[in-house]
């Protein structure tokens, strides 16, 4: 799932041209009414697995819409003009980044300039279990606003870098293991920024206990597939982590690495059937 990339761009003055771009990139999104007058538009969006960023410029129209993001967290990221959002029966008028709510929505969009992220609710969902170590949680968002303006400052400080430097570098993106990393380091800033219930659980600071999560489930990995042909990046992708990463935090935590513990695991099966112990358990410590 996360292999795939996609690329497309517009730019069009003609309206049913530009309302069926917009439209193809935000399925959920219904036009209520003609557009009427001048109409100026320049959209550009890439697609990687679970992820979708889209930005546009709209110019010369504004319309009454509504949008529907179910199975998505999206957050769109006002970078000139302003939204209005009727949810719930209340009006209110956003600037700066804001997350969409599930279901339909309505509201007013027109002579803006916006990037929306939006990521598949099921990969965001997973990824917050394994980040809190719960593998029970159900994910609900709890507001549409950063946090708090700390939380906010990280979104936008991440969101732009990432877009920047690697979103639209297509030598990047046609990295696998820069996209992965891409896709992970924005949900981690979304769970950390934005209101949701897996923030009631410890949350380990970045680093710490998330490696210990990442090194378990690397060794779960590897007794899961002793009789298949399993490398390092395949040990890595499945962590969640680097390559690099993960043969440092293997050396450091278990005093082994990756393909050693493999070796060891399938040379104790064939010999007891049962799987090699290491010493200990991760230890904390700060990831860099």
């Amino acid at each position: 799932m996360l292999d795939t990339l996609q690329r497309c761009s517009v730019a069009t003055r003609d309206p049913q041209e530009g309302l069926d771009a917009l439209t193809q990139v935000y399925p959920g999104l219904r036009i209520d009414g003609d557009p009427e007058g001048s109409f100026a538009l320049e959209l550009t969006s890439v697609t990687a697995g679970p992820l979708r960023a889209h930005r546009y410029s709209l110019r010369g129209l504004s319309w009454p819409a509504s949008a529907d993001v179910s199975g998505s967290v999206a957050i769109s990221y006002l970078l000139s003009g302003q939204v209005t959002l009727d949810i719930d029966g209340a009006s209110s008028a956003t600037q700066g980044p804001f997350l969409h709510p599930q279901g339909r929505h309505s509201g007013a969009w027109g002579e803006v300039e916006q990037l929306t992220v939006a990521l598949d609710l099921p990969y965001v969902e997973d990824y917050a279990r394994h980040l809190v170590g719960n593998e029970d949680l159900r994910l609900e968002f709890t507001g549409s606003t950063p946090v708090s303006q700390a939380g906010l400052q990280h979104w936008v400080g991440t969101l732009a870098h990432l877009y920047r430097e690697v979103l639209l570098d297509d030598e990047a993106m046609n990295v696998p293991l820069i996209r992965h990393e891409t896709i992970r380091t924005l949900t981690t800033a979304l769970l950390r920024c934005f209101p949701n219930n897996s923030l009631a659980h410890p949350h380990p600071p970045e680093g710490v206990s998330m490696v210990a999560a990442r090194i378990r489930r690397a060794k779960a990995f590897i007794d899961a597939h002793l009789d298949t042909d399993i490398g390092l990046v395949d040990i890595a992708a499945a962590a969640r982590m680097s390559p690099h990463r993960m043969l440092a935090a293997f050396r450091r935590e278990l005093d082994t690495t990756p393909r050693e513990y493999l070796r060891a695991a399938r040379l104790n099966t064939a010999r007891h059937g049962s799987l090699p112990r290491f010493p200990g358990h991760a230890r904390p410590h700060a990831l860099v």
